[in-house]
């Protein structure tokens, strides 16, 4: 999906600098384009669209002219015409009024608000998403904001053999198998684990229509309490979904094959919940710092191939890079791990990843 940002801009006259810092940034990634030229606004929104597109559209006089809110209607037709149905899927509106966010709204595309120093009495609350620069419109920027608003699952980064994406509820199964495959020593776990029940158990609560065939003997009240706890389960991934990645920015990824997208594992960042245990060597005299740990889990059928170092190595190359790029707040990496889980010790030390022991 090419991913199009369409200017609807009623509050302020862009400049050439401000043409150029567009281009910039959006260059080889997001297609800009616009739909709208108002009041004493001249139409260079509009050739740079149509020269973004190669179009061969030509311009009338009328359009070099100022514009009225008829001509507006006619740009508008002009652009959708234009635009193949595919584009028109990938736009984002960037709008500087609050008409125009409640328009787009409307029309359920993904809107950002721009405020500037021209549109200080409109409120710009209508929607999720606000710049106060152009600089701020990366083409990582608006990837997120369309697959946020479309609740489609990021993929953060590739390696020589998979990649990391964010889940969706249907990883659950997966997630689940997963935390089955799991000791009790291990970290690697999606799921609480005092919410998990036994491999068997939760086999025979996934297909409850037939679990008196699978099981004679199990009570209808452990058929309901073995269903409750497929759907609690169920709420916490979805509740993780809608809150983790659009608050925090990171959390924890699907592992998947490159080629055939085949589920290898689980890895990615927590916030720390117990800095006041983190020791001196670690991170000196640093109350206030804020701490990931990161984590990883790997299905049993795909161990020992050195995929847990290939995803964290990534992982950490990742968050510098975000930190480097003022993305995320500065902060420290670690890995808690239990002192009698060797593998685990010895990846995190081939990745130079700091031990906090537990």
């Amino acid at each position: 999906m090419k991913i199009s940002l369409i200017l609807d801009l009623s509050k302020i006259k862009l400049t050439t600098n401000d043409y150029n810092t567009l281009e910039y940034i959006t260059k080889d990634k997001i297609l800009l384009q616009s739909f709208s030229a108002r009041e004493n606004s001249m139409t260079k929104s509009m050739e740079f669209f149509f020269d973004s597109m190669n179009s061969s559209c030509t311009y009338s006089d009328q359009l070099r002219g100022r514009v009225d809110s008829a001509c507006s209607e006619q740009l508008r037709d002009r652009v959708d015409s234009a635009c193949s149905e595919q584009l028109r899927d990938g736009r984002i509106i960037l709008t500087d009024s609050d008409e125009g966010i409640a328009r787009h709204k409307a029309e359920n595309v993904p809107v950002i608000a721009w405020s500037h120093a021209y549109n200080s009495k409109e409120s710009l609350m209508g929607t999720p998403w606000m710049i106060l620069d152009l600089q701020a419109l990366s083409g990582d920027y608006l990837e997120e904001v369309y697959h946020r608003f479309h609740g489609i699952a990021m993929r953060i980064l590739e390696t020589d053999r998979c990649y990391l994406k964010e889940l969706g509820m249907e990883d659950f199964e997966n997630l689940l198998a997963l935390d089955q495959e799991q000791d009790e020593k291990s970290r690697g776990r999606f799921f609480p684990i005092e919410w998990t029940q036994t491999e068997e158990s939760l086999r025979n609560s996934a297909y409850p229509s037939s679990l008196s065939d699978k099981n004679p003997g199990l009570s209808v009240r452990n058929v309901a309490t073995h269903a409750d706890s497929l759907r609690r389960l169920k709420d916490y991934l979805f509740q993780y979904l809608q809150n983790q990645y659009p608050f925090y920015g990171y959390g924890i990824y699907g592992a998947y094959a490159l080629g055939d997208d085949c589920f290898l594992g689980i890895a990615g960042f927590s916030l720390l919940d117990c800095v006041q245990n983190v020791p001196d060597q670690i991170s000196p005299n640093d109350e206030e710092a804020i701490y990931l740990e990161i984590g990883y889990a790997v299905k049993k059928s795909v161990r020992q191939k050195g995929y847990a170092c290939e995803w964290v190595s990534a992982l950490l190359e990742y968050a510098k890079k975000k930190q480097e790029n003022g993305e995320w707040e500065p902060c420290k990496i670690l890995a808690r791990i239990h002192p009698d889980h060797l593998a685990s010790i010895k990846v995190a030390k081939k990745c130079g990843l700091p031990i906090l022991y537990r």
